[in-house]
């Protein structure tokens, strides 16, 4: 049923998805976390992101735009994604549960079912205040413990491995000045625990072409978030306060300020 154009759009997708559910880090050294204007660009990107997507852009000659909008609405048809908006040539689109599994699983990445463990983890240790791998408890968040450098295979792997999570609206993740990461259970996360993971079904077969193709993507869309900013010029975002960790994720700090008055002589 896909051939490679329409799985090229999948990971598309996919690796706007994954960089705007990466930690709001940048990996040093020394670790920091994500510029001021970046970082609300980031939150406001976030809070749209169930209802608007990601912004797909079809770019190539006409005829090939033409031809992935073609494609966009058959692999809305087929189920795999949601068209949620057109303007000009940018294209609001999310994947689907089977979309992103799908797409996950072509480009190597943690399916949904494969990350659920963590939801579990998590829960675990935000309810005993004790430490689990990487992972540490201080105020009801989940610190990422940084025993060891900040671009550790280890690190790298646990923030991919929390991706389909965060994406799947589980999970939800702040950071402090020193770019050290917190996650927490979101409402639906927590009601997920009394639930199964769901399974993937109708997989294609494997195409490891896909997974370099991925990453590399998720590396250059990473590097652009640096330079987001925000839709409203007045909204802020406040990091964790460096060694504390009060119980609040970007959701809650994200503050749409009124815009400042020009100050009278």
């Amino acid at each position: 049923m896909l051939d490679a154009p329409d799985i090229s759009i999948l990971v598309e997708v996919l690796a706007l998805t994954d960089a705007l559910w990466l930690p709001p880090r940048v990996h040093g050294p020394p670790a920091t976390c994500l510029p001021p204007a970046a970082w609300t660009a980031t939150a406001e990107r976030r809070s749209r992101f169930f209802d608007a997507g990601v912004p797909y852009v079809a770019r190539g000659t006409v005829s090939q735009r033409k031809d992935a909008e073609r494609r966009l609405g058959a692999l809305e048809a087929w189920g795999l994604l949601t068209v949620h908006s057109v303007t000009g040539r940018r294209t609001g689109v999310r994947l689907t549960r089977h979309g992103d599994d799908i797409a996950r699983w072509l480009t190597a990445s943690p399916m949904l079912c494969e990350s659920w463990f963590w939801l579990h983890e998590l829960a675990a240790l935000l309810a005993a205040g004790a430490c689990r791998g990487l992972l540490v408890r201080e105020d009801d968040l989940a610190r990422v413990d940084y025993g060891s450098p900040d671009t550790s295979p280890a690190l790298l792997t646990l923030e991919y491995d929390l991706l389909a999570l965060k994406a799947a609206g589980l999970l939800d993740d702040t950071a402090d000045q020193q770019g050290r990461v917190w996650y927490s259970l979101t409402g639906r996360g927590r009601a997920a625990l009394a639930g199964s993971p769901p399974l993937p079904t109708d997989l294609p077969p494997y195409d490891g072409r896909w997974c370099d193709h991925h990453t590399e993507r998720v590396e250059a869309l990473a590097a652009e978030r640096l330079t987001w900013r925000p839709a409203v010029p007045s909204g802020v975002v406040v990091p964790q306060s460096c060694g504390v960790a009060p119980a609040r994720s970007w959701h809650d700090v994200l503050h749409l300020l009124p815009p400042r008055e020009t100050p009278h002589a």
